[in-house]
């Protein structure tokens, strides 16, 4: 199975979220993948916080984002774009 995590930017309408200090390795997603991986599935991360022009995989079956509650606005955001690019794809 093809899968994709996304780390999602800290905060879209805020200046402060392309500063370094706002930046943090995902662990969480990494920690998923890791488990993805071993069980013999296809796994991308993408991190948007540090690359927001990331290349997101279109032929992916389920998408997989972190968020958190100051995250609601991107949240929406990313999740409108995911349906576009591929709308069977099952997002969690």
């Amino acid at each position: 199975m093809r899968i994709q995590l996304i780390n999602l930017p800290c905060s879209i309408d805020s200046d402060q979220s392309t500063t370094l200090e706002m930046r943090f390795f995902p662990e969480g997603l990494s920690s998923v993948a890791a488990s993805f991986f071993s069980a013999g599935h296809d796994v991308k991360i993408i991190d948007l916080a540090c690359k927001p022009d990331g290349q997101i995989d279109s032929d992916a079956e389920i998408f997989g984002i972190s968020a958190m509650i100051n995250q609601f606005q991107s949240l929406g955001i990313v999740i409108e774009r995911l349906r576009k690019i591929n709308p069977q794809a099952k997002i969690i």
